[in-house]
């Protein structure tokens, strides 16, 4: 997502099919940053102010696997999910069907 989209492109809402889900998603995902101990989100959160939330990176750090599919399985393209899924050595459709 970083490479196509850029280290906050993840927070663009047009790249996800239901934003109701994105919100949701966005909701927990700041939840969980903020309550994070890892340095690397200490150090985020002390150091910049604007985008509140980190680059994909870190966010991924942050969530379950569970909340990393609910964000995937939203996105509209499918090219989005298949370079997503490639590092796991999966198809899309079979990396998405673990929801």
């Amino acid at each position: 997502m970083a490479t196509a989209h850029g280290p906050h492109g993840y927070l663009t809402k047009s790249l996800y099919h239901d934003t109701t889900r994105y919100g949701e998603a966005k909701t927990l995902l700041t939840q969980n940053f903020r309550y994070s101990n890892d340095t690397f989100a200490e150090h985020y959160r002390e150091t910049y102010t604007s985008p509140p939330l980190p680059p994909a990176w870190m966010a991924a750090e942050v969530m379950s696997f569970g909340q990393l599919l609910a964000w995937m399985v939203n996105l509209k393209h499918r090219q989005d999910k298949q370079t997503i899924a490639k590092p796991f050595g999966l198809d899309e459709c079979v990396f998405t069907s673990f929801c």
